[in-house]
């Protein structure tokens, strides 16, 4: 199941290939609400474009902060799908 939602995560956030830029509003793209997105982006300055770690901090910041909040959404939906009493 994890295949399923990796794949095309993987494809819609640019890691095979550039995709056209969907501005939500102001420097704010759809892509961007995908922690994966925000990965590619920071492995892609620093082992192609030789950055320090330092420079990719916006990226890092960005894809911890999605991964609380969906892993927050994961904890909640599942209490409510799997742990609520019948």
């Amino acid at each position: 199941m994890g295949i399923g939602f990796a794949v095309p995560a993987s494809l819609i956030s640019g890691a095979f290939f550039t995709l056209p830029a969907v501005r939500l509003w102001g420097d704010v793209e759809l892509y961007d609400a995908l922690p994966t997105t925000h990965a590619i982006d920071a492995l892609r300055q620093v082992m192609t474009m030789g950055r320090p770690l330092e420079s990719v901090a916006g990226a890092l910041y960005a894809l911890a902060i999605l991964g609380a909040l969906y892993f927050a959404a994961g904890v909640v939906l599942y209490r409510r799908t799997r742990l609520a009493p019948e």
